[in-house]
């Protein structure tokens, strides 16, 4: 399955056209992902996220092994594209070569372009997630230092890389909380001997 789909995500970048990604042992009853497909590695996928206002709104990483289908022939592809068009908003990767190697790799370019990044363990809880700024990190595990809700700054928590199904980041929610928090992007971010707090 996993190659299919990565033939079909190489084809869809290739002919710029949205599309919707299904991971259905992790999406449940929620709406399969849209976005337009900006970066590809043999192990994930880059998707310039679409929101339901019919706006380009930040990006998302998924591993191609959980998605299960892939659709360009959704209904309502010609008015998203068409919106998209009059709006002026172009599909476009949040660098030239954004790094898609491993999730660490994904980890330390977002963290060094945006402020804020965004983390999901749906395979736990789907209905949660954190944001916040990554501390540190291991190929082990990433030590994130959360905001609550209202921009404030909570405890740092160590996340292992292997549970974590998805990363956003750049999205609006997240630049309304960095704005708040007075948070910048944080280029400096190197792999360190961070170990889970105790």
């Amino acid at each position: 399955m996993s190659r299919s789909i990565q033939r079909a995500l190489r084809a869809i970048q290739a002919s710029g056209r949205p599309v919707k990604v299904a991971r259905s042992r992790l999406d449940g009853r929620s709406s399969p992902l849209l976005g337009f497909v900006v970066g590809l590695s043999p192990s994930l996928v880059l998707l310039h996220l679409i929101d339901s206002a019919i706006l380009l709104d930040g990006y998302v990483v998924v591993r191609v092994s959980e998605i299960t289908s892939v659709d360009t022939a959704f209904a309502s592809r010609q008015f998203v594209q068409r919106a998209l068009r009059l709006r002026g908003h172009r599909r476009r990767p949040p660098a030239a070569a954004f790094p898609l190697q491993d999730v660490l790799a994904v980890l330390a370019a977002a963290q060094a372009r945006f402020p804020l990044v965004t983390l999901h363990q749906e395979r736990r809880n789907r209905r949660v997630c954190w944001v916040g700024q990554v501390q540190s990190f291991t190929p082990a595990g990433v030590v994130l230092r959360e905001l609550t809700p209202s921009a404030a700054w909570d405890r740092a928590i160590w996340y292992p890389i292997a549970s974590l199904t998805r990363i956003d980041f750049g999205g609006s929610y997240e630049a309304a909380l960095a704005l708040v928090a007075k948070v910048r992007p944080n280029p400096a971010l190197q792999r360190t001997g961070a170990r889970p707090p105790r």
